[in-house]
């Protein structure tokens, strides 16, 4: 082979790599919708302003065949203002990509410098409480560009591990309800060693015996047994947490 004709041969077979390159990426542009679900009911009786929103992808994202932003997904944002049975907005501010990308996300379909624009009013009940349940959808927005390989399966987010020890026989309805609250707030809540969310935190959980665990950088994790009976209503944790000398 001359030296010519090699050339010409590797410029097409890096022009075609670089083609193949290029089609591993795919463009998801600022303003893309996304949709997400409360992960925990959301009550205005124990949020408090700045407390986290933990969310999740309720709907998967299709680029190129394959799905680029899994359902489950974390995503979350933080209470903006709130007022027991009067006010509770909330913002939408991230997401994490199965790369463990952060990509930040708005509540608006344009950008905004008006922060009471960038959230979401809830103006619905939970029973006698003004909140939104777990579940819930909300629609949000990219707040930037974002560039997602697609050349292979996509990493699925981890899942929660199970619960150890539920009461073996219930049926729907039997689920205790259980308020989690810590001073500082912001602590990982762990039951059973399984992440759960933050405080301040609600959980719905079947009957059983557990152990919660209040975990926050700086200060002493502490832990106590949750024994829960059916019909037992709400139950309250609140936990002061020590710093660490």
């Amino acid at each position: 082979m001359g030296i010519r004709q090699a050339a010409v041969t590797w410029g097409l077979v890096a022009a075609f790599a670089g083609s193949m390159v290029q089609s591993q990426a795919a463009h998801l542009a600022d303003g893309t919708a996304v949709h997400v679900r409360l992960t925990a009911d959301l009550l205005s009786s124990w949020a408090v302003v700045g407390s986290r929103v933990e969310l999740e992808i309720a709907q998967p994202v299709i680029l190129e065949g394959v799905v680029v932003i899994p359902t489950g997904s974390p995503a979350w944002g933080s209470v903006r203002a709130v007022k027991k049975g009067k006010i509770l907005h909330f913002d939408i501010e991230a997401m994490r990509l199965p790369n463990r990308e952060i990509v930040l996300l708005r509540c608006s379909p344009q950008r905004t410098t008006q922060a009471k624009k960038d959230e979401i009013k809830v103006e619905i009940w939970v029973g006698r409480e003004l909140g939104a349940p777990k579940g819930i959808e909300f629609t949000a927005y990219l707040d930037q560009d974002v560039y997602v390989d697609v050349a292979g399966e996509p990493v699925a987010p981890p899942q929660p591990t199970p619960v150890a020890h539920p009461a073996p026989a219930t049926r729907p309805g039997q689920y205790n309800a259980v308020v989690c609250f810590s001073a500082p707030a912001g602590a990982d809540i762990f039951i059973d060693d399984g992440l759960r969310g933050s405080t301040p935190l609600s959980l719905d959980l079947l009957p059983g015996n557990y152990q919660i665990e209040f975990r926050l950088k700086g200060y002493k994790s502490q832990s106590q047994p949750l024994v829960l009976t059916p019909g037992t209503g709400i139950h309250t944790v609140v936990m002061t947490l020590e710093k660490q000398q």
